[in-house]
């Protein structure tokens, strides 16, 4: 039996550009690149955009796991 280990990421997972800017599509887009490559995958993501832009975002990701159901691995950036 597959066992899966969850992860949620948010809007503070990513680096703003500026003090007050939002988050660029292609920095959430190379995150979740990095996280796919370390073998997560999304379960749910939801955002909202301003003007081509990601004001703030949500999403559940799962992986296989690769010890015991009660891992505590964590998504490195």
């Amino acid at each position: 039996m597959k066992k899966w280990e969850y992860k949620i990421i948010n809007s503070h997972t990513v680096k703003k550009t500026g003090i007050l800017s939002d988050y660029a599509v292609a920095d959430v887009e190379s995150l979740l690149n990095k996280l796919g490559q370390q073998g997560w995958e999304i379960v749910h993501f939801d955002c909202k955009f301003k003007v081509k832009k990601i004001e703030t975002f949500t999403a559940v990701i799962k992986r296989e796991a690769a010890a015991a159901p009660n891992s505590t691995a964590q998504p490195t950036e």
